[in-house]
């Protein structure tokens, strides 16, 4: 089965990614990003299904001939049920096999529905440091990723469906640990920015309207991957012992004339519509004097600029909740705590938040959860960053023990 396996899925990549005609291109002024996606289940080759809008990630099916390989599986019990009854209209056959090709929740916690015999599961395939990288993702600054979640979704900016088309689910998870890994570590690559302008989709498949950069961009994903194999050095000696952000503000406050220069050039270029540089000058004042007003007015109105330019949502919903704050209208900031502790207390003063919180984090972990914590830790307000610690220690200790 594992030949069986590694056969299929390079198939089905060559298949879904190189085929020709496979989906309409389209034109450049057509909407590209819808807000939602309509249900339903899409041919992409006779033996390849994709299951859209049924929850904020696709479910892929492959009918390989010894049965079927569901790729993904979203974010709950609830979608993927829904899912395999319509997978169960077009092929009858067994599931061999599930790929989680991520440790991201909306890819791996429908996977209960999709082990039809529990006592005889299909193989289970991920990457060899999937509870590893889920361990990390919980535990390590992890107020560090809340606060960038916070503002990437947009929980502050009206009604958005955070770049994806459609709202999480938040219904029940049933996540199943792997049983196959696979190892993956192979890269080639030069200077970081020498990687963004070199990674590009071929023309061909750059229109097809599956493949459009509704949520990320390829820039950013080549970022990702190379910082993941090379770390944080770009490959440039320049970047080696590289100036603090404080000294390249001290400088460009010399190039242009003291603090009111820089505010100065920052409201030209915001008025020439150069909203990037405007940004980036009323950055370099705020660097050197936070309380300057007609800096932090600037920089807020040049995020917001951004923000509506942009079709992605992810930039959109950074860039106008970054402006929000600075204008004070959203409580993610607070001038007495850093801003990662501020929006804890919001979260964790809120019972219901907290207890969903508690119930992913077990899922994630496997951990059975039935309401309540161990080593005498209770769910009861007011929620502090003391009792936030302790819950994080137990995960933490809890998935060590389960990844040794």
């Amino acid at each position: 089965m594992a030949m069986f396996m590694k056969n299929t899925w390079l198939v089905f990549l060559v298949c879904f990614c190189c085929s020709p005609g496979v989906r309409p291109s389209m034109a450049a002024d057509e909407a590209i990003c819808p807000e939602n996606f309509p249900k339903e289940i899409r041919k992409v080759t006779d033996n390849v299904h994709v299951a859209i809008g049924y929850a904020i990630a696709n479910c892929i099916m492959v009918i390989a001939p010894e049965g079927l390989i569901i790729v993904d599986v979203t974010e709950t019990v609830n979608a993927s049920k829904e899912i395999f009854d319509d997978f169960r209209n077009i092929s009858s056959k067994p599931i061999k096999a599930i790929i989680y090709t991520h440790y991201h929740h909306d890819h791996i916690m429908g996977a209960k529905t999709f082990v039809e015999d529990p006592t005889n599961p299909p193989e289970i395939w991920a990457d060899i440091k999937l509870l590893e990288t889920i361990e990390k993702f919980q535990t390590h600054a992890f107020a560090i990723r809340y606060v960038r979640a916070t503002r990437q979704f947009g929980n502050f900016v009206n009604d958005t469906n955070g770049g994806l088309g459609n709202k999480l689910d938040q219904g029940e998870e049933g996540f199943v640990f792997p049983n196959k890994f696979v190892d993956n570590h192979t890269v080639e690559a030069t200077i970081a920015d020498q990687v963004v302008e070199l990674v590009k989709l071929p023309s061909m498949l750059a229109n097809e309207s599956y493949l459009q950069q509704c949520y990320g961009t390829v820039p950013w994903s080549s970022k990702g991957v190379f910082q993941l194999y090379l770390g944080w050095f770009s490959g440039d000696p320049i970047d080696l012992f590289p100036m603090t952000y404080t000294e390249k503000a001290k400088r460009m406050q010399n190039l242009t004339g003291g603090i009111n220069g820089l505010v100065r050039n920052a409201r030209k270029a915001l008025r020439s519509g150069d909203n990037q540089w405007a940004l980036e000058l009323s950055s370099y004042a705020l660097e050197l004097n936070p309380d300057n007003f007609r800096a932090r007015n600037l920089k807020r109105k040049a995020l917001y600029a951004l923000g509506e330019a942009t079709s992605l949502t992810l930039a959109n919903n950074y860039y106008k909740t970054f402006s929000l704050e600075l204008r004070n209208g959203v409580a993610i900031i607070s001038d007495s705590q850093p801003k990662s502790d501020a929006i804890y207390e919001i979260v964790y003063a809120n019972e219901n938040l907290y207890r969903e919180f508690v119930f992913s984090m077990s899922v994630g972990a496997g951990w059975p959860y039935d309401g309540g914590l161990p080593f005498g830790i209770e769910l009861t307000p007011p929620f502090t960053m003391s009792s936030f610690k302790d819950i994080m220690y137990c995960f933490d200790w809890y998935l060590n023990a389960k990844i040794d």
